[in-house]
This record gives C-alpha cells, sequence and structure tokens, in this order.
C-alpha cells in the first residue's frame, strides 16, 4: 500500500497505491541537514517510528484513507525524529541525554529548517510512547516505559 525508500543524505521517496493517496509516482522529500553528526545507528528505527505514529494514529482506516499531504508529513516528521537521533552516540543515545522539553524544542526546530508546519501536539506523546514501546522490545520493559515517559512528557 505505501512503499518508502530511505536514500540516507538524499532524503526518502516514496509512492503509493492507496486510493486517496492521489499518485503512484514516486515523490522524493530531501533530508534535513544534520549539524552534528555523531551516529546514524537508530535512524531507522526512530523514522520508522515517526511514520507509524502519523500514519498509523487513525488505525487501519485512517491508514487506507491517508491523504497525499498525510503521507508526506509523516515523511517529513520521519525524517526530522531520524536526523535528531544522527546526532547521539547509539540508536538510543538521545533517549538519555535529552528531556521532554528539549526533545519537543529540537524536533520543532528540525521542521522549522525545512520550512514545514509540523508540530506535536499535547496528546501525541502518549500515543509515541505506546508507538516506541511496540516496535522496540527493550522498551517494553517498565524501565524504559519510564525513559520514554521522561523523554517525551515535560517535567513537573
Amino acid at each position: 500500500a505505501l512503499e518508502i525508500q530511505t536514500l540516507g543524505k538524499d532524503g526518502m521517496r516514496y509512492r503509493s497505491n492507496l486510493q486517496q493517496a492521489g499518485s503512484r509516482k514516486w515523490v522524493q522529500v530531501p533530508a534535513f541537514e544534520v549539524e552534528h553528526l555523531r551516529d546514524s545507528a537508530g535512524a531507522g528505527d526512530w523514522s520508522t517510528a515517526g511514520l507509524i505514529h502519523i500514519l498509523a494514529s487513525r488505525g487501519l482506516m485512517g491508514f487506507t484513507n491517508v491523504s497525499p499531504e498525510r503521507i508526506k508529513t509523516a515523511v517529513t516528521f520521519a525524517q526530522a525524529l531520524a536526523a535528531w537521533n544522527c546526532g547521539f552516540d547509539g540508536a538510543r543515545g538521545g533517549m538519555y541525554q535529552v528531556n521532554s522539553a528539549d526533545f519537543r524544542a529540537s524536533i520543532e526546530r528540525i521542521l522549522r529548517s525545512k520550512k514545514q508546519n509540523l508540530r506535536l501536539t499535547e496528546n501525541e506523546p502518549e500515543k509515541l510512547i505506546a508507538v516506541v514501546a511496540r516496535i522496540c522490545s527493550s522498551c517494553r520493559r517498565t524501565a524504559r516505559q519510564t525513559v520514554l515517559n521522561r523523554l517525551l512528557h515535560k517535567a513537573s
């Protein structure tokens, strides 16, 4: 239904045969510039989590009726997460080094650098925690869920 190819520094491209997606041709979305590349390990995992977060948040019916704009939003958000992750050592390095407020600010700064108007809404962190926990077997453990909560929620 949706095919995505990562192209490294050249971004991603996607095509879809979903009826609402608009076109079956390849659409390329350029990558974000990574200011301080430390390690690209885990970038694909973060990207996948971002795609699932945006495209699967409305369930199967939401996915099968996804608009071309929503697909591009998902790909752009996914690339922002991947770019952010590349600034840390290891696949989960940023999860252990950055608090929720800084994480959100970093993602929004990356998105603004591409002149996109994507913002995290208040209810999205809890959904993202669930998505990441389903994807990452290590994150299913209660201790990891606590780290995810700390990462994605503002400190009280």
